[in-house]
């Protein structure tokens, strides 16, 4: 039991890390602000890659049940027309993370503090980005 509190734990510092490795200098290409971090992911364990990504999705749950209960889109409208978009939503949920815990939090405690206009389109795809990378290096290195 306590193996378990201590991997969950870490994964959630590691999870932070990661999502600090990304590069903006980028702006405007994912794949290359994400760059760094599928690289230190794809050096990690398969089932670290697999708790990144679940510990991904349920910070995007927990995004998308904020702003539904706070009720945010009866309270601005322009929240209120993204909600309707699912990809769009999924996209802006995206980019709150991948600015950080910092922003992430503040939006948590505040969900009107929402950017709509800004979008990350990728970071659904990083663990699956990691995994190609550390098959093709276990590939190329037999």
């Amino acid at each position: 039991m306590l193996k378990n509190v201590k991997t969950k734990f870490f994964c959630e510092k590691e999870f932070w890390h990661i999502i600090e490795l990304f590069d903006w200098r980028f702006v405007g290409n994912d794949e290359e602000v994400m760059q760094k971090a599928v690289e230190y992911l794809s050096k990690k364990p398969e089932e670290s890659i697999e708790l990144f990504e679940r510990k991904l999705r349920d910070k995007l749950n927990v995004l998308e049940n904020c702003f539904r209960y706070e009720k945010v889109g009866d309270l601005d409208t322009d929240v209120n027309a993204l909600l309707q978009n699912e990809l769009k939503y999924l996209h802006i949920r995206s980019a709150i993370l991948a600015t950080g815990k910092k922003y992430y939090e503040s939006v948590l405690n505040n969900p009107l503090k929402i950017k709509e206009n800004v979008e990350f389109k990728t970071l659904k795809v990083i663990c699956n980005m990691a995994l190609s990378m550390k098959q093709s290096d276990l590939s190329n290195a037999s």
